[in-house]
């Protein structure tokens, strides 16, 4: 039992700084509020891609390309 909780606890651990980094990362990379980049994380993550909220340049394409990466780690 002790096992599961600690495996739990790293997942939920590693889960929040994923979404913290990726909201910051947008908020910095794409100059959007707090909620903005909190939901166009979300929406990167569980690979959605309304087409609501997209990159403003080619070269910040790679951001949401690298945040989806990190979740097959």
């Amino acid at each position: 039992m002790q096992t599961v909780r600690r495996r739990l606890k790293i997942s939920l651990a590693l889960f929040l700084v994923v979404m913290t980094a990726g909201t910051v990362g947008f908020m910095v990379l794409e100059d959007l509020s707090f909620f903005e980049a909190f939901y166009y994380n979300i929406v990167t993550m569980s690979t959605v891609g309304y087409g609501d909220i997209h990159p403003t340049k080619e070269e910040k394409i790679w951001f949401p390309c690298v945040c989806i990466e990190r979740l097959r780690l």
